[in-house]
């Protein structure tokens, strides 16, 4: 039910590389794949600091026209938002790097959240950012407050991190195993924490090497 979707504010966390940009581009695609039922942003640089600048790039991200007064803007914003509830859609923004914010739009997100009719919020914000947004969010208890609920990233398990490895290898038309044998697996998890970029970049820069030495496995 697509009220169920209309609560206001989600947070997700992870470490640097933990796929937090992946799972927005996840999520985005799957939304913007029901056009009658959603309308998706993606934001990838919330870091102006000004509520006004804030809000031209929100409303700029949906393709709505933008001026440089701050009551204007939030005029626009709250027209597309009701229009949108009106048609039935849920409106969506994703942030990536939320922990950029300025602090003053902290407040504007604050604002935003509070967007809503009786019954329903106006819009979904998901937030995408690196633990220490944590801390930024103790010194805001109003927008706090307003978070329905969130998830943390953790690092992959060492299965699932030598599965990943294989898939990412089987799509480039190699054989994982055969290129890191078993007893280099252990190695690349502890090497690396589990963070699914650095099991990549460290499995490229490995192959890279093993390229330059003539080398058809790579060893310890």
């Amino acid at each position: 039910k697509r009220q169920e979707e209309r609560r206001g504010i989600f947070l997700i966390t992870g470490e640097i590389g933990s796929g937090k940009t992946t799972l927005s581009q996840f999520a985005l695609n799957g939304w913007r794949q029901q056009p009658d039922n959603y309308i998706a942003a993606h934001i990838t640089d919330p870091s102006p600091r000004t509520p006004a600048a804030f809000l031209r790039l929100i409303l700029s991200s949906f393709g709505l026209p933008t001026t440089r007064n701050l009551l204007d803007l939030k005029a626009t914003l709250r027209g597309f938002l009701i229009e949108q509830y009106k048609a039935g859609r849920v409106v969506a923004v994703l942030i990536d790097e939320a922990q950029t914010i300025y602090p003053t739009n902290m407040d504007t997100l604050q604002q935003m959240s509070n967007e809503q009719t009786q019954k329903d919020k106006l819009i979904q914000i998901v937030l995408f950012a690196q633990p220490n947004f944590e801390f930024k969010l103790t010194q805001k208890p109003a927008l706090r407050s307003r978070i329905a609920g969130g998830q943390t990233i953790n690092p992959l398990t060492l299965e699932d991190a030598i599965d990943l490895l294989r898939h990412r290898m089987s799509v480039a038309g190699g054989d994982f195993d055969a290129i890191f044998p078993p007893e280099t697996h252990k190695l690349i998890y502890n090497a690396t924490g589990g963070i699914p970029r650095d099991l990549c970049v460290l499995c490229d820069a490995a192959l890279v090497e093993a390229l330059t030495r003539d080398a058809r496995i790579v060893t310890c």
